[in-house]
């Protein structure tokens, strides 16, 4: 951007009460935010890094061992371990509040006759979503875009991972299933249906500037990934956007329907604990 664009920009702005973020780091007051493949590039990050980056600040992915906030194993555990990336942030600054959209493909998946295991890597695509969102009532672009999706919504998919759990008959049943063996790639046996990893996910998950992501799986993305990447090294590490996982959405979905309203303010209290890297959701949806 020239100097002359940036600051007919800021005029702009200013007349309009509008404000886009344009620099890294970008301001939390604004009130327009590019979309991924507009983000600003800087020399000393990844691709698609995050938008609340500070001035020093470098993520990566699993491979080189940082994650989120330049933070490091060495800052989590050991004699050098300090509350740089701690859970008891979040807590201290009065939990997470906000509006929450849910979207039930499983209900949807079962109106289109798309039959799926959730203890398997099923994967659903963005386009599915896009459908299953369209079915509610909801355009689940960003409202940049067009939809209905604002800067800060929480979202959350039911994917039928809880309701299949509660219909297994035995401990020895669910045990053949929670024991796979585990291991971080392709071989992994443990699976878990869940969202695709492809580029059109990637743009939606960004470009909705999402508080926070999460579902009843124990993944929420499709485990294992079948890419060179998992949606969590862009979630957490890369963006810094909280992931939930194993919510018990059933009873929320069955209300949802029942008033047909797909969105709700949705509180979390996350725990305050110092050095804490997860926590409890302690959230309540209120309709």
């Amino acid at each position: 951007m020239s100097d002359a664009q940036a600051r007919l920009s800021q005029v702009t702005h200013m007349l309009t009460s509008d404000k886009t973020a344009s620099t890294i780091p970008f301001d939390p007051n604004c009130t327009k935010f590019p979309a991924r493949k507009h983000v600003p590039k800087r020399p000393d990050a990844p691709p698609d890094a995050a938008w609340v980056w500070g001035e020093d600040d470098q993520v990566s992915q699993f491979a080189t061992g940082t994650f989120y906030n330049n933070t490091h194993t060495a800052d989590i555990i050991g004699p050098r371990a300090n509350l740089k990336c701690s859970i008891h942030h979040w807590s201290e600054h009065g939990g997470i509040a906000g509006r929450g959209v849910l979207l039930d493909y499983r209900a949807y998946a079962d109106k289109k006759g798309i039959q799926y295991d959730s203890f398997t890597d099923h994967r659903i695509p963005y386009e599915e979503l896009y459908s299953c969102g369209k079915g509610q009532g909801i355009d689940i672009r960003p409202q940049a875009q067009g939809g209905d999706i604002r800067i800060g919504d929480m979202l959350f998919i039911r994917s039928g991972f809880i309701s299949q759990y509660h219909k297994v008959k035995s401990s020895e049943e669910w045990s053949k299933v929670a024991l796979r063996p585990h291991a971080i790639g392709p071989d992994d046996q443990q699976k878990w249906a869940g969202i695709a990893q492809e580029e059109k996910m990637l743009d939606w998950l960004h470009d909705c500037y999402f508080a926070a992501v999460g579902g009843d799986s124990p993944s929420f993305e499709a485990w294992p990934s079948n890419r060179d990447y998992y949606l969590h090294e862009y979630l957490l590490a890369m963006w810094g956007c909280p992931i939930g996982e194993m919510i018990d959405l059933e009873k929320l979905a069955k209300r949802c329907h029942e008033t047909n309203r797909w969105t709700f303010f949705v509180t979390s209290s996350p725990n305050n604990t110092p050095g804490g890297i997860s926590t409890n959701a302690n959230a309540m949806a209120i309709l």
